[in-house]
């Protein structure tokens, strides 16, 4: 027996080990149960309690799934609508709604994510603000960011925050917002009642020209777009109009096929107007009547 063995056997060494390593050992075991048992998910917990029986527990997991959840809980939250009564789907569908429009948000198509936007300024759900500002940071497309600032605003008329109320319907009012003129005149008809105080007729007031601007803009927006309008089907009333004027004075006949080459170039426009639409960057789609004029002046060369 080596000299080792000897003082590793002596009563208090041993003693003092063997404690040693009991204390190793629970510890270990201390740590690997508290890594085991995590505290819940309180998603999952929302999850529960929105399919039970208690109003009170369903709202507040309502609210917290609309506040909190992302995609990845679609699956359950439409598992539980499909199983549910009618009050019960009734429940789900907003929050359905919320999670995946903000994941829309991310979307890479611009037109996914202004119908996000636009859907989550229509919700009238105050929580939908920070995700369409976090995602109006990073947004580059001009009508994304037009259509997430509009619903900014739309949303913080119904705060109860009167000064952020004023700022909304006066940038709405910049805007020239259409889908705005609704909710500002329930504004202006709350500062006109009697009962109104000095807050809500200053609101009132702001609501008001902001709608003035918005019905001006729209005036001459609508002329302007009428003025061209007109300017365009005369334009082509124009042209069939000289194309038969010509053929008549050379032949002395009206050549009944003019009608048929107006068609056939109006069918290539619209032909390489879907094609841009499908195949081409958005940017590109305001240039793509030069394309059937160049086919057009291809198919008279041959």
């Amino acid at each position: 027996m080596t000299l080792y063995t000897q003082v590793i056997n002596t009563g208090p060494i041993a003693i003092l080990l063997t404690m040693l390593i009991a204390l190793g050992v629970a510890e270990c075991w201390a740590a690997e149960r508290s890594r085991a048992v995590s505290p819940p998910d309180p998603l999952q917990g929302a999850l529960q309690d929105v399919a039970g029986a208690d109003e009170v527990k369903r709202d507040a997991a309502a609210r917290l799934l609309m506040e909190q959840g992302h995609e990845s809980l679609l699956p359950a939250l439409e598992e539980i609508r499909a199983g549910g009564d009618r009050v019960l789907r009734q429940t789900i569908k907003p929050i359905v709604d919320m999670v995946r429009n903000r994941g829309k948000l991310n979307s890479p198509d611009p037109d996914v994510r202004r119908s996000a936007a636009n859907d989550l300024g229509g919700s009238g759900r105050l929580v939908a603000i920070p995700w369409l500002e976090g995602a109006l940071n990073g947004e580059t497309h001009r009508w994304v960011r037009y259509t997430m600032e509009e619903s900014v605003h739309l949303l913080r008329l119904l705060s109860d925050d009167n000064a952020a109320k004023v700022a909304a319907a006066a940038a709405l009012g910049k805007l020239r917002s259409q889908n705005a003129i609704p909710a500002l005149k329930e504004l202006v008809q709350s500062a006109n009642e009697p009962a109104a105080t000095e807050e809500q007729k200053r609101i009132g007031q702001t609501a008001a020209e902001a709608i003035e601007r918005i019905e001006s803009w729209g005036v001459w927006s609508a002329a302007i777009e009428t003025i061209f309008r007109g300017i365009s089907l005369s334009s082509i009333l124009l042209i069939m109009s000289l194309g038969l004027a010509v053929v008549f004075g050379l032949m002395g006949v009206i050549n009944m096929a003019h009608g048929e080459l107006m068609m056939v170039g109006a069918y290539t426009a619209f032909v390489v107007q879907e094609c841009f639409k499908a195949y081409m960057p958005v940017e590109w789609f305001d240039h793509y009547f030069l394309q059937p004029c160049r086919r057009r002046s291809l198919r008279q060369r041959l």
